[in-house]
């Protein structure tokens, strides 16, 4: 049974209403209390303290007992109860997300009055600046924090589940080089060093996606068959296998990128020679002078200080894989085939995002059946 008592802090004009609640450790038997202060009036005491006989009703005394723990407080002890479960780079991941996003959202809030509206903001926020994949992925992360929560009895159940995570409906633009501008950036990539333009040469010519670059061995080159295998990525935190399936392919080379790739093949043997120890051994096919496979952010860079050196509006590593696609429509290639050269999941997902060079094909294909007809 509760117990409600008045009191007087030391310069206040009002009562404030503290509650006391005894019941039996579970485990000893011997007597225990939960107690809270700050209550504005009997009824507001009366109430939390209902609540608390309720739960302990029906047996959810670790929630009650860990009424007090913050966010952060949580995460410590799904830390050090979890981590030695997790792969390295799965763990590494998920302290930069409770590092980056977490804590500093919602480290110092208590963990059973962290609300679904405080929640919604906070992921309101994140899909402004990042994509609505990266904001489900943080999501997930998060839910998996919360459900142990749940199962160690913390909370009573996942009060954040069913968020809305959806991005406000808006036509991405695809962000693409046209002819001219390819020569542009190409006579600017040849005044850097070798490496820095084989990297974009190879991205160009081939679609690829950065970390898919990142991860190309020589081991995955077939220079005779002029053929790439692409069967894995590499970001900071390791390398990992294709999200799907159809990311795992085998696509063809044109004899431009062919040759090159030789050369700069023979280009690292010849750095190996001359450096002897300082050079760094790997099968890596992006590496630098020193051997050094690129770090995730120094494609982006190089971009950068290629598209400045020509004073060309700045892009990143997808807008040549995005120009890779379109130049292969345009030149009258199926988008089956480009979708496949691409591992696209589905025809619809490259339809939908090269949709005004389908339609320029569209266009000049009813230009063509309407002068035949004459």
């Amino acid at each position: 049974m509760a117990s409600i008592r008045s009191y007087k802090n030391k310069g206040d004009k009002k009562y404030s209403y503290e509650y006391r609640v005894k019941y039996p450790d579970p485990v000893t038997g011997k007597p225990k209390e939960k107690s809270k202060r700050g209550f504005k009036s009997k009824k507001e005491a009366e109430l939390a303290a209902a609540e608390v006989e309720k739960k302990l009703m029906l047996g959810n005394i670790e929630e009650i007992e860990n009424s007090e723990i913050t966010v952060k407080d949580w995460i410590d002890q799904y830390l050090s109860l979890y981590s030695v479960h997790l792969r390295k780079t799965t763990l590494k991941v998920r302290k930069l997300r409770i590092e980056n996003h977490f804590l500093p959202a919602f480290g110092h809030i208590k963990l059973q009055k962290l609300s679904r509206s405080q929640y919604q903001k906070f992921i309101n926020t994140k899909l402004e600046t990042m994509k609505e994949s990266t904001v489900k992925s943080l999501h997930g992360t998060f839910m998996i924090i919360i459900n142990k929560a749940v199962v160690h009895g913390i909370l009573s159940t996942n009060k954040l589940k069913g968020i809305s995570i959806k991005k406000v409906e808006s036509e991405e633009k695809v962000v693409f080089l046209n002819r001219e501008e390819v020569d542009k950036f190409i006579q600017s990539a040849m005044q850097f060093e070798y490496d820095e333009y084989i990297s974009v040469f190879t991205l160009l010519r081939t679609g690829m996606r950065k970390g898919e670059l990142l991860a190309l061995t020589w081991g995955d080159v077939d220079l005779k068959t002029q053929t790439i295998t692409i069967n894995k990525n590499r970001n900071s935190q390791g390398t990992f296998p294709p999200k799907t399936k159809k990311s795992n392919r085998t696509i063809s080379i044109d004899n431009s990128l062919a040759k090159e790739l030789k050369k700069f093949h023979a280009w690292q043997k010849s750095n190996k020679l001359r450096r002897g120890k300082g050079y760094r051994v790997s099968d890596y096919v992006i590496v630098d002078q020193y051997g050094v496979p690129y770090h995730e952010w120094k494609l982006n860079k190089i971009i950068r200080e290629i598209c400045d050196n020509v004073k060309m509006t700045r892009i990143g590593p997808h807008a040549l894989r995005h120009t890779h696609a379109v130049m292969l429509l345009e030149s009258g290639v199926d988008i089956k085939t480009v979708s496949d050269r691409l591992g696209h999941t589905k025809i619809n997902m490259t339809a939908d995002v090269y949709l005004h060079v389908s339609r320029k094909q569209e266009n000049e294909a009813v230009n063509k059946l309407e002068h035949y007809l004459k």
